[in-house]
């Protein structure tokens, strides 16, 4: 087990990720702590950020940027003497390419991840300046690197190698189409999109927004250009710039940004109106009770079910309508409501037990899934031993993957184990769940840890 991986140093780490994100601090920021306390590189500090240790990070890095894994796989080992570069007399500058996989993974730039330089964007920058003023002034920086070492990036210069990145970036086909007179949308061209919003969905509840954020916002930026240069298809285009429209609303609401999350619905539920299709302005109508749950707005949870169900073509059907059910269900249990609760919760069983085929963008709701939003609703209705076998269920069947439902199922279970008054299981399945969830806690997780370290925190002072 490497030094940096023992589980009392990690435990240190984790408890001082909560206590910067409770005072708002990035990710970016969190790293530059790091690295500034314990005197290591950047590139380990943001893989502490995140609280992978290296063999996860190695692993990931595999899994989800690596360009030929096979034949030129990331070990542990391998990762390590790029971390300790150049403080360790036997470690290895990494190449850019190498920083650049780094970057999507840590979804930063890849500049942020060397020393001396700052590559945040000014509106970001400006943040980070407020910041340090709130905490005294400005954190000291590291030793920047010399000339020479920095060498590696390719031409010598990080802000060289940036403004050919920032060059890539800004340049799009579309002209060259023009002129050799391609159209500008294809029945293919569609194809693509429509496969790639249908797998970004299906992978969404394995994945976290650093994982696939970049994939996500390039195919939103894609239909936006499609849709404003071409007549062709349109209703097509606009029904997949819907579905993007809500994959980036998940992905704002999961990065602590619940107001941007409102803002990508509202135009995604337009571009799904004006496509004429009801099912996904239902779905995503429903999308919305996610970022009530941020503030326990119960009502707005229930009216988000049932905006849902009033647009959905007829009675809905399939994973939607467990879905659109269940988040009812949910919303009236936060009143108070348990028999209407209940009842909803058994028609969403009924509609889940009737669904046949692939629905685009419900792969995550399934039956652990329900019982897990049954075992929360218990939970508000301060019904715990009802709440931990629904609990109980989901725990049992949740596949490793999905490390988010995971966490939150461990969470809830964690706040029934304190209605139960059973603290010690409260404390267990809290570190459990913040040692599970990866690379960083999402808004509902960070909302659930705070929940409970106040509850313990009572029994502790009572």
């Amino acid at each position: 087990m490497a030094q940096d991986d023992k589980p009392s140093f990690r435990q240190e780490r984790r408890q001082r990720i909560r206590e910067l994100r409770q005072r708002g601090c990035t990710t970016k920021q969190i790293a530059r702590t790091f690295a500034h306390d314990y005197h290591e590189s950047m590139l380990k500090a943001f893989r502490w950020a995140h609280d992978w240790t290296l063999a996860e990070a190695a692993g990931n890095y595999n899994n989800d940027v690596a360009d030929d894994p096979e034949h030129d796989a990331m070990s542990f080992h391998r990762l390590s003497t790029y971390e300790n570069w150049p403080r360790n007399a036997n470690s290895h500058p990494p190449k850019l390419t190498v920083l650049q996989g780094f970057a999507k993974l840590y979804q930063c730039a890849p500049g942020d991840l060397v020393e001396g330089a700052d590559y945040t964007p000014e509106v970001e920058r400006h943040a980070d300046e407020l910041h340090n003023e709130r905490d005294g002034g400005p954190q000291p920086r590291l030793d920047r690197w010399t000339h020479s070492e920095l060498h590696w990036l390719g031409t010598g210069q990080g802000a060289a190698s940036g403004a050919v990145l920032r060059t890539f970036e800004a340049t799009h086909p579309g002209e060259l189409r023009r002129v050799i007179g391609l159209p500008n949308v294809s029945a293919a061209k569609i194809e693509r999109l429509e496969h790639a919003a249908d797998h970004y969905a299906r992978i969404y509840a394995t994945k976290t927004p650093s994982m696939i954020g970049e994939q996500v916002t390039d195919h939103y930026h894609a239909v936006e250009r499609l849709l404003d240069g071409s007549q062709q298809h349109r209703r097509r285009l606009l029904a997949v710039a819907g579905r993007f429209a809500g994959l980036m609303s998940w992905l704002a609401f999961d990065t602590h940004r619940p107001a941007l999350a409102h803002d990508y619905l509202d135009v995604g539920i337009a571009a799904a109106e004006q496509a004429k299709d009801k099912r996904l302005a239902a779905y995503l109508a429903a999308s919305r009770n996610r970022i009530a749950t941020l503030t326990d707005d119960h009502a707005s949870i229930l009216a988000a079910g049932e905006e849902a169900r009033s647009r959905a073509e007829g009675e809905p059907y399939g994973r939607l309508a467990a879905w659109i059910f269940a988040i009812e269900g949910r919303g009236l249990a936060g009143l108070g409501r348990l028999r209407e609760a209940e009842t909803a919760f058994a028609a969403s069983e009924a509609a889940l037990a009737k669904a046949q085929g692939d629905e685009p963008g419900m792969a995550f709701f399934d039956s652990v899934r329900l019982r897990a939003l049954i075992g929360e609703s218990y939970v508000l209705l301060d019904r715990p031993q009802q709440a931990t076998g629904h609990l109980g269920e989901a725990l049992r069947d949740v596949a490793p993957a999905r490390a988010k439902t995971h966490a939150m199922v461990l969470l809830d279970s964690a706040r029934a184990a304190i209605q139960r008054r059973d603290h010690d299981e409260a404390r267990a399945l809290l570190e459990q769940a913040c040692s599970i969830d990866r690379p960083a806690l999402v808004a509902t997780h960070a909302q659930r840890v705070a929940i409970i370290e106040r509850a313990l925190a009572a029994t502790r002072t009572g």
